[in-house]
């Protein structure tokens, strides 16, 4: 049965399962394509299942991770979300398929869009996320810290191109080691740090196109100095129904490139994402019918 679950999860893919219609902001935020936090929340009542493995995985760890989460929208401006993420040996690695199996990671998060603009024109919204590793995971899979972070964002469209945002973010993230052991991947800060983001997104038809950079420190907060610079830019593509068989619900592909630079160096990378969102109710009275 374990192996049979494990096998589903990896087939689902970078999935998420949602209610279609009004959409949040974090709905343009896909992991490693773009990641800055947005004001829009969930609208009420209605909620997102989502199902994403890192199949980047395959390629560099002997794990595959696969984080199972729920977003619910409690009113139209203030949600509450949770993850927990779920891990695999995958088998092309050194470790046999399915050997390893069990959770590594607990986050729970929450995020409130002010009515009120603070600043002129502005949309504005504050969040914060605690998550903490859970279980006996392998280092390959965790940092082994408790982050405790929190985020201010601002965003406008401009007046003459209304299909148009920019944005701007402050950011915190206070750590706390934990009995487990993770692995200190390249250029993370591993110690408390603040930080400043900000760029555009431009919606053209079906495409979004996205930009981002940031600044992170550990000087004002941490002990161990370290900055890191990262600039991401990114596209989403809201896949026509033509191409996908006229199949119910929406496909998103999200591709992005990330160049950042901090104590060990430069790091340069590509991401490529797969969504689909789709009515659950619909998918619900169909099976009951």
């Amino acid at each position: 049965m374990k192996r049979l679950f494990i096998a589903a999860c990896a087939v689902a893919g970078a999935l998420d399962c949602a209610a279609e219609g009004p959409v949040s902001d974090d709905d343009v935020r896909m992991r490693d394509v773009f990641t800055s936090s947005l004001p829009k929340t969930q609208p009420q009542g209605t909620a997102r299942f989502t199902v994403r493995p890192h199949f980047g995985d395959f390629n560099r760890y002997d794990y595959l991770r696969v984080p199972l989460g729920l977003r619910y929208g409690v009113t139209d401006r203030w949600q509450a979300e949770t993850e927990l993420e779920g891990y695999f040996s995958h088998g092309l690695g050194d470790v046999s398929f399915g050997r390893s199996a069990g959770f590594s990671n607990l986050r729970v998060a929450t995020k409130y869009h002010f009515r009120r603009q603070f600043v002129p024109t502005w949309e504005t919204a504050v969040g914060i996320e605690y998550s903490q590793p859970v279980g006996n995971p392998p280092p390959q899979v965790t940092d082994g810290l408790k982050h405790t972070s929190s985020f201010v964002t601002f965003a406008h469209r401009l007046d003459r191109r209304p299909n148009m945002r920019v944005f701007w973010n402050l950011t915190s993230d206070f750590v706390e080691k934990t009995r487990i052991v993770g692995e200190d991947r390249k250029n993370d800060l591993r110690d408390n740090n603040l930080g400043v983001s900000g760029g555009l997104v431009w919606d053209r038809k079906t495409f979004h196109y996205t930009f981002e950079s940031s600044v992170q420190t550990t000087r004002i907060t941490g002990k161990n100095h370290r900055d890191l610079f990262t600039v991401r830019p990114g596209v989403v593509w809201d896949v026509p129904r033509k191409y996908t068989f006229n199949a119910k619900g929406q496909w998103q592909i999200g591709a992005g490139l990330r160049a950042s630079y901090g104590h060990d160096g430069t790091d340069v990378g590509l991401s490529v994402k797969m969504r689909l969102n789709f009515d659950l109710k619909r998918w619900f009275k169909r099976n009951q019918s």
